[in-house]
């Protein structure tokens, strides 16, 4: 499972299985992806704590910028 860390937090666990995280921004969201049955499915993982999941049958997350935008390809 993916993890962020904080200097006032430490470490912090996705709350989500199966997930990987490849990418953070200056913000602190993180992206990746997670495992859904067969599929990967690309996701940002919020400061807010909120997952943000892509609808699309499979993917990944190479990038996230500062607004959120993300960049990544299919599988």
């Amino acid at each position: 499972g993916g993890f962020r860390w904080t200097r006032s937090g430490g470490f912090i666990r996705m709350p989500v299985e199966g997930g990987n995280l490849n990418v953070i921004n200056d913000n602190g969201d993180a992206a990746g992806s997670m495992r859904t049955g067969a599929a990967e499915k690309p996701l940002v993982w919020t400061t807010s704590g909120e997952i943000k999941t892509m609808e699309m049958s499979a993917g990944y997350v190479t990038g996230i910028n500062n607004r959120g935008g993300v960049v990544g390809g299919f599988r």
